[in-house]
């Protein structure tokens, strides 16, 4: 509740170290806050802390204004195993914005679930090639560790190794994305200063 968005960022990076579900109902309060990466820092946290009350307020985020809101909550939806948000999350890969397709995308892979196996595929030729990989990906995943292993065909007698297509986790894709971003903040921060003097 601190008037500093810095200080209620450096609260919201300690609850994310401490994982302590008491944090979730005032993460939650700040969903609707007046900076961006307040309110990314607190989806992103939601995402990590494996409390479902956080599902019911994130599922409306995947059609938010606000990209970073949309990407942001469709990872936390996948790392929070919310089959209930199968729906926007296929919705979301066809989002304008790639990142948001590219984590939807992602989170889909988290959720494992056989049924959007065609919805994934739709984007393994998308205009932007880290959407295909993340298509790419998700379709291994569900492959690997869901419900399609069980139908898929063996060889007698022989061992099938399973090969991930992609090198780099989806953590650390999230990783990169968020230096990124952080990078785009701080720009256009010293942007505004600039303006500001002149």
């Amino acid at each position: 509740k601190d008037g500093d968005p810095s200080v209620r960022l450096g609260a919201i990076n300690s609850l994310k170290w401490l994982k302590d579900t008491r944090a979730v109902e005032p993460l939650l309060s700040l969903l609707s806050d007046s900076e961006i990466a307040v309110r990314w820092a607190a989806i992103h946290t939601l995402g990590l802390l494996n409390d479902r009350r956080a599902v019911r307020r994130l599922i409306p985020l995947l059609g938010d204004v606000d990209i970073l809101n949309r990407w942001s909550a469709a990872l936390a939806l996948g790392r929070l195993g919310a089959k209930e948000a199968l729906k926007p999350l296929v919705a979301a890969l066809a989002d304008e914005n790639s990142l948001v397709r590219m984590m939807a995308a992602l989170a889909l892979g988290y959720l494992k679930e056989p049924s959007v196996v065609a919805s994934l595929r739709m984007r393994l030729t998308d205009s932007d090639p880290m959407v295909a990989r993340a298509a790419r990906k998700a379709l291994y995943d569900i492959h690997v560790h869901g419900d399609l292993r069980k139908t898929a065909r063996t060889r007698p007698n022989r061992e099938k190794k399973e090969t991930n297509p992609l090198a780099a986790s989806s953590d650390v894709w999230y990783w990169r994305i968020f230096f990124l971003v952080i990078a785009g903040l701080i720009g256009l921060s010293l942007l505004e200063k600039c303006s500001n003097v002149r």
